[in-house]
């Protein structure tokens, strides 16, 4: 039996989804994907939301009949999702093509290619107050939330009242009231998402000059990615190993593979292939100037919709699982991929599982 093939071009270069034996990826880096598509490639009945900075709606693989559905925007407050042409690149569209590219003969396949997307536009300055309202929003018409989005390694908990509204999304949201999975990005700063004993670590903005860097000297703590309810995602390169970027803990959920990149030093390679998807020309110049898709896109923000576009999946094919259960399906089938070496610059090993079949590196395993 041979597992079913989507016609669009780029699908041969999207490792993270059929992988090969190669300089730089690994036969099994993938999510084994076709496999799931031989039962089903996403329903439109299904919703997965992205809360994102922005996305070019025009996309071709956006395209669709039912593709866009309940489209929110907390920035202009435009129905339309219509984009300011400030000339950024906007981190939602290879976010969202990652989960959900339609599977159209051109371009890129997301994982979940069938599903409806209900694109979310906030901005990441956004009030507290704000992020309850976005999610009450949300979470009345999505049975998925992807968020490639947090904080740095600071103390930055949740309010009550937010933290109480994940767990209603969670648990009782969405169109059948039976919870929205909520899956976010673990972040790219190799660092842990709670650590209330922390004194001093080290880290670069992705926005600072290179070489300077900033030190947090009190606890660490990323609200969102600690949320017990939450799918707090890392990242797995093309070789299986830990993306040296991805952040850590007892709190990491599952991992999904992504690119690879040093936490520190940017200019420096280290093995691994980035990820193709969708990306921004029409209306911004976009990751890979002068083309609709991209070779570059990676990071954390690249794992969180791989593993929202599986959840998308699992609740396509049973409509009645609740987003808890979700969770718990994508945790139990997990592969439990393993990676012996010590981390670039903490020297921790933690790329092995506990009694209880968790890693501090990649959650209960790759998606």
């Amino acid at each position: 039996h041979r597992a079913y093939q989507p016609g669009d071009p780029g699908f041969q270069f999207q490792w993270y989804l059929r992988s090969w034996n190669g300089d730089d990826v690994l036969a099994g880096a993938d999510i084994a994907v076709a496999e799931a598509w031989d039962v089903t490639k996403g329903s439109r009945e299904v919703v997965i939301a992205v809360i994102d900075d922005g996305f070019e709606l025009t996309h071709p693989d956006f395209a669709g009949s039912g593709k866009i559905v309940h489209s929110l925007d907390f920035v202009n407050h435009d129905p339309d999702l219509a984009l300011d042409l400030q000339l950024s690149d906007y981190h939602g569209t290879p976010c969202a093509g990652v989960a959900l590219a339609e599977e159209n003969g051109l371009g890129v396949v997301g994982v979940a290619p069938g599903c409806a997307f209900m694109p979310v536009r906030v901005s990441f300055r956004q009030l507290d107050s704000d992020w309850w309202n976005i999610f009450h929003q949300t979470g009345k018409k999505a049975d998925v939330i992807s968020c490639s989005w947090g904080p740095p390694p600071v103390w930055s908990p949740l309010p009550i009242s937010l933290k109480d509204k994940l767990h209603d999304v969670a648990t009782s949201g969405g169109p059948s009231a039976n919870g929205c999975v909520i899956v976010f990005a673990a972040h790219n700063y190799n660092a842990p998402i709670n650590d209330p004993s922390n004194s001093f670590f080290e880290w670069r903005s992705p926005d600072d000059v290179p070489g300077q860097y900033r030190a947090t000297q009190e606890p660490i703590l990323n609200g969102f990615a600690a949320h017990p309810d939450v799918l707090a995602v890392a990242a797995s390169t093309s070789l299986n190993r830990k993306a040296a970027y991805s952040n850590w803990g007892k709190e990491i959920s599952i991992c999904a593979p992504s690119s690879n990149g040093h936490p520190l030093d940017p200019e420096k390679i280290l093995p691994g292939l980035a990820v193709w998807t969708t990306d921004n020309e029409l209306e911004s110049p976009g990751f890979k100037p002068g083309s609709q898709f991209t070779d570059n896109f990676g990071g954390t923000s690249s794992a969180a919709p791989v593993v929202a576009g599986v959840a998308g999946l699992v609740r396509s094919a049973n409509s009645g699982v609740s987003a808890l259960q979700v969770k718990h399906i994508l945790q139990d089938t997990a592969d439990k991929i393993i990676d012996p070496d010590p981390d670039l610059v903490l020297g921790f090993r933690q790329g092995t599982y506990d009694e209880n079949g968790h890693s501090e590196w990649f959650g209960y395993g790759k998606a």
